[in-house]
């Protein structure tokens, strides 16, 4: 699901890499913000944590 995410971020909407690498990197400081206030208790949190650091990864490896 990262992958994908990555993919239609960076292609899709026309972001290119570097710019879909920079908004999916800001939406994962979001989610460990998010993380961190609720403690990781949250399985959403847990699960929204590694799908936005893979789609992060996506864009930046490419």
């Amino acid at each position: 699901m990262g992958t994908t995410i990555g993919d239609w971020s960076a292609e899709e909407l026309h972001l290119g890499t570097g710019c879909a690498t920079l908004v999916l990197g800001a939406l994962f400081a979001v989610v460990l913000a998010m993380g961190r206030r609720t403690r990781w208790t949250s399985k959403f949190a847990y699960w929204s944590a590694i799908v936005a650091i893979r789609a992060a990864g996506t864009t930046a490896g490419q």
